[in-house]
């Protein structure tokens, strides 16, 4: 299952999360990373998760809990939602 993972810095947290990102190597628990993207100004942005594992998503949200906001929702590429409407 694959997962929008929006986030959004905490206000005063841009430099830590800045060096958390660029000095730590992140774990993802043996999920698949598919996409990571950045909005311009660098405050927020999404990442797409491949897992069957709520509990392995919840252990890499948590590396950011102390930096980060993280809306996390499971989606579909086009197939599925057309299958989804059409059920």
């Amino acid at each position: 299952m694959k997962f929008l993972c929006y986030y959004q810095i905490i206000a005063g947290a841009a430099s830590e999360t800045r060096k958390q990102w660029t000095t730590q190597e992140e774990n993802f628990f043996g999920m698949d990373l598919v996409a990571r993207y950045h909005s311009a100004n660098g405050q927020q942005g999404v990442v797409i998760i491949e897992t069957d594992s709520p509990e392995n998503l919840a252990s890499w949200a948590m590396q950011w809990d102390g930096t980060l906001i993280m809306d996390i929702h499971p989606c579909n590429d086009d197939d599925g939602a057309k299958n989804a409407i059409q059920t």
